[in-house]
Protein backbone atom coordinates (compact mmCIF):
# COMPACT_ATOMS: atom_id res chain seq x y z
CA UNK A 1 0.00 0.00 0.00
CA UNK A 2 1.38 3.79 -0.93
CA UNK A 3 -1.07 5.61 -0.66
CA UNK A 4 -4.83 7.17 0.12
CA UNK A 5 -6.31 9.17 -1.76
CA UNK A 6 -9.79 11.43 -1.27
CA UNK A 7 -11.31 12.51 -4.24
CA UNK A 8 -13.52 15.94 -3.71
CA UNK A 9 -16.09 16.85 -6.48
CA UNK A 10 -19.30 18.98 -6.34
CA UNK A 11 -21.99 17.19 -8.03
CA UNK A 12 -20.50 13.25 -7.44
CA UNK A 13 -19.79 11.70 -4.07
CA UNK A 14 -16.55 11.78 -2.65
CA UNK A 15 -14.42 9.17 -3.10
CA UNK A 16 -11.82 7.70 -1.22
CA UNK A 17 -8.80 5.56 -3.43
CA UNK A 18 -6.29 3.13 -1.81
CA UNK A 19 -2.94 2.77 -3.95
CA UNK A 20 -1.07 -0.06 -4.63
CA UNK A 21 1.73 -0.89 -6.33
CA UNK A 22 3.29 -4.60 -7.57
CA UNK A 23 4.54 -6.82 -10.20
CA UNK A 24 2.41 -8.49 -12.24
CA UNK A 25 1.77 -9.81 -15.81
CA UNK A 26 -0.91 -11.91 -17.61
CA UNK A 27 -4.44 -11.17 -18.52
CA UNK A 28 -6.66 -8.22 -17.69
CA UNK A 29 -10.00 -8.54 -16.87
CA UNK A 30 -11.95 -7.02 -19.87
CA UNK A 31 -15.29 -5.66 -19.16
CA UNK A 32 -14.43 -2.74 -16.98
CA UNK A 33 -16.72 0.79 -15.91
CA UNK A 34 -13.43 2.41 -16.15
CA UNK A 35 -12.42 2.45 -19.76
CA UNK A 36 -10.66 -0.20 -21.71
CA UNK A 37 -7.94 -1.82 -19.14
CA UNK A 38 -4.41 -3.00 -20.65
CA UNK A 39 -1.17 -2.93 -19.16
CA UNK A 40 1.25 -0.30 -20.09
CA UNK A 41 4.94 0.36 -19.58
CA UNK A 42 5.94 2.78 -17.02
CA UNK A 43 7.50 4.94 -19.88
CA UNK A 44 4.43 5.45 -21.53
CA UNK A 45 1.72 6.74 -18.77
CA UNK A 46 2.62 10.14 -19.02
CA UNK A 47 1.06 10.14 -22.29
CA UNK A 48 -1.88 8.88 -21.52
CA UNK A 49 -4.99 11.05 -21.28
CA UNK A 50 -5.07 11.16 -17.55
CA UNK A 51 -6.88 13.03 -15.26
CA UNK A 52 -4.82 16.28 -13.85
CA UNK A 53 -4.97 14.59 -9.78
CA UNK A 54 -3.49 11.48 -11.62
CA UNK A 55 -0.32 13.22 -13.21
CA UNK A 56 0.35 14.22 -9.17
CA UNK A 57 -0.14 10.82 -7.67
CA UNK A 58 1.45 9.25 -10.32
CA UNK A 59 4.21 11.43 -9.56
CA UNK A 60 4.64 10.57 -6.44
CA UNK A 61 4.50 7.27 -6.97
CA UNK A 62 7.76 7.44 -8.97
CA UNK A 63 9.34 9.85 -7.20
CA UNK A 64 9.50 8.14 -3.38
CA UNK A 65 8.42 4.97 -1.63
CA UNK A 66 6.72 6.73 1.33
CA UNK A 67 3.04 6.40 1.99
CA UNK A 68 1.00 9.67 0.91
CA UNK A 69 -2.24 10.87 1.60
CA UNK A 70 -3.67 13.03 -1.06
CA UNK A 71 -6.80 14.81 -1.16
CA UNK A 72 -7.83 16.29 -4.69
CA UNK A 73 -10.98 18.82 -5.60
CA UNK A 74 -11.92 19.32 -8.69
CA UNK A 75 -14.55 21.62 -10.26
CA UNK A 76 -16.05 19.79 -13.23
CA UNK A 77 -12.64 18.54 -14.64
CA UNK A 78 -10.12 21.42 -13.15
CA UNK A 79 -8.28 20.61 -10.43
CA UNK A 80 -8.92 23.30 -8.24
CA UNK A 81 -7.32 22.21 -4.91
CA UNK A 82 -4.35 19.47 -4.03
CA UNK A 83 -3.18 18.48 -0.25
CA UNK A 84 -0.35 16.04 0.54
CA UNK A 85 -0.06 15.05 3.94
CA UNK A 86 -1.82 17.54 5.07
CA UNK A 87 -0.40 20.52 3.51
CA UNK A 88 -1.67 22.98 0.33
CA UNK A 89 0.85 22.18 -2.44
CA UNK A 90 -2.10 23.65 -5.13
CA UNK A 91 0.48 26.36 -6.24
CA UNK A 92 3.12 24.27 -6.77
CA UNK A 93 0.96 21.35 -8.55
CA UNK A 94 -1.21 24.08 -11.09
CA UNK A 95 2.08 25.26 -12.44
CA UNK A 96 3.78 21.99 -12.96
CA UNK A 97 0.61 20.91 -14.90
CA UNK A 98 0.69 24.02 -17.72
Amino acid sequence: MRGVITFISAGWDDEIMFLYTGNAQGAVRPDCDEGVLRWVPVQDVPSLNLWQGDRVFLSLLLQSEAFFSLKLSYQGDTLIHCALNGQDITKAVLEDLK
